[in-house]
């Protein structure tokens, strides 16, 4: 009796190491552990809450928010 989900094929191994999807759980893991060591400090810095995006505070911030906008909206 087989599983649901297959862990492998035997038909086709791959040819190279999934470097992308390594890095990405790498990624994961350092910003669990980042979670796990600042606590709740770090999830409110990091956290996207809705109603501050749609009024947006807090989703560009700082200097390059203002360099950018005035970049764009200046003149020829």
């Amino acid at each position: 009796m087989g599983g649901l989900i297959p862990l492998s094929d035997a038909s086709r191994r791959p040819a190279r190491i999934p470097v992308v999807t390594i890095f990405i759980v790498l990624v994961n893991a350092l910003v669990f552990a980042l979670e796990l060591m600042n606590g709740e400090a770090f999830v409110a810095q990091w956290s996207a809450i809705p109603a501050q995006i749609t009024s947006g505070h807090h989703w560009i911030t700082g200097k390059l928010h203002r360099k950018c906008w005035n970049t764009q909206n200046a003149g020829p």
